[in-house]
């Protein structure tokens, strides 16, 4: 085996680059040093901040999905209620006219109880306003 001697020119360039790496690593670590001491992140409050964005995301999306539910409960009451009307649509005319005459039945048992109301309510007030005309006249005029 043999034994390489290196020659004494060598040894500067060694130191030189040796140097030299010193110092770009001693660059690099106040690089870094300087970055931490002015608010740069560590990978701790990065996690920390990524964490919360998630949580922040998953909660929106909580929202999301409950907005979309209600909004697809009240697209099923639309279209129950588009069937319900497609239904009187389609009703047949005979249909239609029972339907009619039952509502116009009903509106005239109405009106008629209506109106035996308002005779029996104004009755009232009629003998009631002879009722106290003439306990006026009694008791006031002697």
């Amino acid at each position: 085996m043999r034994v390489v001697d290196f020659e004494p020119i060598f040894w500067p360039y060694v130191v030189g680059l040796g140097a030299a790496m010193a110092g770009v690593s001693a660059l690099i670590e106040g690089a870094l040093a300087r970055r931490r001491r002015h608010g740069a992140e560590t990978v701790k409050q990065r996690a920390a901040r990524l964490a919360t964005a998630l949580t922040e995301t998953a909660s929106l999306v909580e929202e999301m999905d409950k907005e979309i539910s209600e909004r697809h409960a009240l697209v099923e009451k639309l279209r129950e209620d588009i069937r319900s009307y497609q239904e009187l649509v389609d009703l047949k005319e005979s249909q239609a006219n029972a339907v009619a005459q039952l509502l116009r039945e009903e509106l005239h048992k109405s009106e008629r109880a209506s109106i035996l109301k308002h005779f029996g309510l104004h009755f009232l007030f009629y003998v009631l306003g002879i009722a106290s005309t003439i306990a006026f006249e009694v008791w006031l005029l002697p």
